[in-house]
């Protein structure tokens, strides 16, 4: 089934989009939000019947024992998981570390179990999600690996751990896995590129009749074909959302819910001079005033399109015409390169 868009916020054009390399890194934080506001939703009054305040599941990369004695910590770059024990019984802080473990290729995130038995780890290189023991004659060992899809992020499980819901980066989907027999079961087709993930958690024992959340890690373009990716508030977050019953069932439907851009966001670059479609309507149709721009070196017609030459290879040079019209070099700002986000805007 495809997924159904709702258009909560008003100025919203709907519509394929391309988008530049360098993304806004604020909608990635806005998605972020959201779901770390979602995960406290649970502590505001909703209570288990013996456990105290219902709380919801999140991914993280860090994730506590529901008894605050054992933290489990994804090590990106080491392949592993590591065991740390924070509290003892007697509720006096300790630190030790009880086990390194190795998991799969380029772990991401974590997600336990509610009876903080098994620890579910996303390993982002090889598409699997490995499963750790943390309790019994046998602990800190992987038991299982399950293949899952290209490019597994967040993970979180419903709150009575029947399931796991993997999000699918580089796919587009969600994979859900069945906590009992250690596979997936179903998929659920958001589009994007899915990052994090939440779970309500209304305090019953059932995880049928709760919602799955799901950031995107890029924002859209709100309105493609007149603003275009050329500053940050022309794109607005997205976030999907399903329930849990009907991602088992497979007869899915997926609401999408849009987060409107800061006014004020912290991330002003201007990034005219690298996306050429953004310049090129700049530069030819002007700004939403009609105000072209001159770019320079854009030539004596004002109308190239050559690229700007650079002094060195971590700086680009950005100028307009106001930029022209004073005196002296023109400035420097250094970027970083990351030969593996370039493509062309």
């Amino acid at each position: 089934m495809q997924p159904q868009k709702e258009n909560r916020f008003p100025g919203r054009v709907p519509g394929q989009s391309w988008r530049c390399p360098y993304h806004t890194a604020w909608h990635t934080w806005a998605g972020f939000v959201l779901i770390v506001s979602l995960a406290l939703v649970g502590a505001s009054g909703v209570y288990g019947e013996d456990d105290g305040p219902a709380t919801s599941s999140h991914s993280t990369t860090i994730a506590l024992t529901s008894d605050d004695q054992h933290l489990v910590v994804v090590n990106r770059q080491n392949d592993s998981v590591s065991i740390i024990a924070v509290r003892n019984d007697a509720g006096h802080d300790v630190y030790q570390k009880l086990a390194e473990v190795k998991v799969g290729d380029e772990p991401r995130f974590v997600a336990l179990t509610p009876d903080n038995t098994e620890a579910y780890v996303t390993n982002g290189a090889d598409g699997t999600v490995s499963v750790l023991s943390l309790a019994g004659p046998y602990p800190y060992q992987v038991t299982q690996t399950i293949d899952v899809g290209n490019e597994p992020r967040g993970i979180a499980i419903t709150p009575n751990g029947a399931y796991a819901f993997v999000a699918l980066h580089t796919e587009g989907k969600v994979a859900v896995l069945s906590t009992q027999h250690k596979k997936v079961i179903s998929t659920v087709k958001t589009g994007g590129n899915p990052q994090a993930i939440a779970i309500t958690n209304n305090g019953d024992d059932k995880d049928d009749d709760e919602r799955v959340y799901v950031s995107r890690f890029f924002g859209e373009l709100i309105d493609p074909q007149n603003r275009p990716d050329g500053f940050d508030d022309s794109k607005q977050g997205v976030i999907d959302s399903f329930t849990v019953h009907d991602a088992i069932s497979g007869k899915y439907h997926v609401q999408t819910h849009v987060l409107s851009p800061l006014k004020v966001s912290g991330f002003n670059a201007d990034r005219r001079s690298f996306c050429l479609k953004t310049r090129q309507i700049l530069q030819d149709q002007g700004d939403q005033n009609g105000v072209k721009t001159v770019f320079f070196n854009s030539g004596p017609t004002g109308t190239a399109m050559a690229q700007p030459s650079l002094p060195t290879s971590s700086s680009v040079r950005i100028a307009t015409a106001r930029t022209l019209q004073r005196p002296g070099r023109l400035p420097t700002h250094p970027r970083a390169c990351i030969p593996m986000r370039c493509m062309p805007c």
